[in-house]
């Protein structure tokens, strides 16, 4: 079982990456890495602020797919 929320197989990650901005791109490769959205933030120069609505956008993406 994956331990994060983010663990997608080969098949979905390509189909989502279609879904997504270049933004939205770099933060699910962190959260797939297992970074939490306060080292994500860091990483990319962001407030977590950002980071968190770009989380919801990716799940909101992935419910619709």
């Amino acid at each position: 079982m994956c331990r994060y929320r983010f663990c997608l197989d080969s098949a979905t990650y390509e189909k989502l990456c279609f879904l997504l901005t270049d933004e939205e791109k770099a933060v699910l490769d962190l959260k797939r890495r297992g970074f939490g959205n306060a080292e994500i933030a860091a990483e990319l120069n962001l407030s977590e602020r950002t980071v968190n609505r770009r989380v919801k956008a990716i799940v909101g993406k992935l419910k619709a797919e």
